[in-house]
């Protein structure tokens, strides 16, 4: 079945000035790439009176795709790995992040996983506060902290609990 897009001449401001005629057509959802807006709809809207190029996009399993461009990921003294790339070497924190952020790729996760391994944690308590996947809270455990994780996303909790269990961390997910 799949979802179709309306890719518009305009941008975003685009889609603000036909945003009725767009939300009453089913309009499920927008984005701009390159200045160029583009419509999400569950099916094509051949009446509707806004200019563009329509194009189907097939179904796909988006969470499998995303999986296949997921790559290890060096930071301080720990490689973050998925879960199904682990090679079980040392310092390696093996995560699946679920629909939960931090997969290590991110700038402000490396810079912190860089600044955990300089930081004597042996003995200390570190809170994590919107953690994610748990990357954070793991790797300070690893290093020897008392830890405590919370996230206000159900999902993350989960995934952060799944992840501390996994790589044998006693981190206090809530």
């Amino acid at each position: 079945m799949g979802h179709w897009v309306l890719h518009l001449d305009g941008d975003l401001d685009e889609v603000d000035r036909h945003w009725a005629a767009l939300t009453a057509a089913g309009m499920i959802g927008a984005a701009e790439v390159d200045g160029r807006a583009g419509v999400y709809f569950p099916h094509r809207v051949d009446d509707l009176a806004v200019p563009g190029t329509w194009e189907h996009i097939p179904d796909r399993d988006w969470h499998e795709q995303w999986r296949d461009g997921l790559t290890p990921v060096r930071a301080g003294r720990w490689t973050v790995t998925p879960s199904w790339l682990a090679t079980g070497t040392a310092d390696e924190l093996v995560l699946d992040p679920g629909q939960a952020f931090g997969t290590g790729h991110h700038e402000t996760t490396q810079a912190c996983l860089e600044a955990l391994a300089t930081i004597a944690l042996d003995g200390r308590t570190v809170l994590d506060v919107g953690t994610g996947s748990g990357v954070l809270a793991i790797a300070a455990a690893d290093a020897g902290a008392t830890v405590t994780a919370v996230d206000t996303d159900p999902l993350a909790v989960a995934a952060a609990s799944a992840n501390a269990v996994h790589n044998g961390a006693d981190v206090t997910v809530a």
